[in-house]
């Protein structure tokens, strides 16, 4: 099975480097790493240059997250899709695990693992937060997906600028593509003062659009 990562990075030099080492470090690294530099104004680019081959850069004017991803997986050539969000972390192993679990069932279409959520201060668990590691389905990097599940439901929408990953997540189950969900960690998500999931308004009105563009879908001739 070959595996492409999928990159987004928006002015993230604070934490590029380190989510794309744990990306690299892993046990079974991906076989392409892909990153898609969505228009980044600060030191984002001079931080990917260091990577030389280690890593294949889109550069493109600021379009969003999800066209981000689409750009990233027009050039992937793997049979399985992994993201990675550039201030968030792999932890080790998660992706040789999630390998097997895809490659081990043929029934399997996605196979998500676990998110433990950190603090960007510690890099420890918030104590104040839900310490149990939960399935989020939404957040992309969590999970390994066969290549033919965006032949069957298409790529994200880039009428979104957040919520995108959970309207394809709907769109997904709509389709009946099948989840396997393991005990793994497979990814670390960091909370910090610039996670654009904090921008509470955004989020409202973002979830509206999602819920209007899942209308449009279901009206659509099947």
């Amino acid at each position: 099975m070959k595996i492409s990562c999928v990159i987004p990075v928006h002015n993230s030099e604070r934490f590029l480097a380190r989510s794309l080492d744990s990306v690299l470090a892993q046990t079974r690294p991906p076989d392409e790493v892909i990153v898609v530099d969505d228009g980044s104004t600060d030191g984002s680019a001079g931080i990917l240059q260091r990577y030389g081959a280690a890593v294949s850069v889109i550069t493109q004017a600021n379009r969003g997250v999800s066209a981000a991803r689409n750009a990233g997986l027009r050039r992937a050539s793997g049979d399985a899709i992994a993201f990675q969000d550039s201030d968030d972390l792999w932890p080790s192993g998660r992706l040789a695990a999630l390998a097997k679990a895809l490659g081990s069932d043929e029934s399997a279409d996605i196979v998500a693992g676990r998110v433990q959520m950190l603090d960007e201060r510690t890099e420890k668990p918030r104590s104040r937060e839900n310490l149990e590691t939960l399935h989020r389905l939404h957040n992309m990097p969590s999970l390994l997906i066969k290549r033919s599940v965006f032949d069957r439901v298409g790529h994200f929408n880039e009428g979104l600028r957040v919520a995108e990953d959970t309207e394809f997540v709907m769109r997904v189950r709509r389709h009946g593509i099948t989840f396997k969900l393991i005990d793994e960690i497979a990814m670390l998500y960091r909370l910090h003062g610039g996670n654009i999931s904090a921008d509470i308004d955004r989020n409202q009105a973002s979830a509206m659009e999602v819920f209007r563009a899942l209308s449009l879908l279901r009206r659509r001739p099947q």
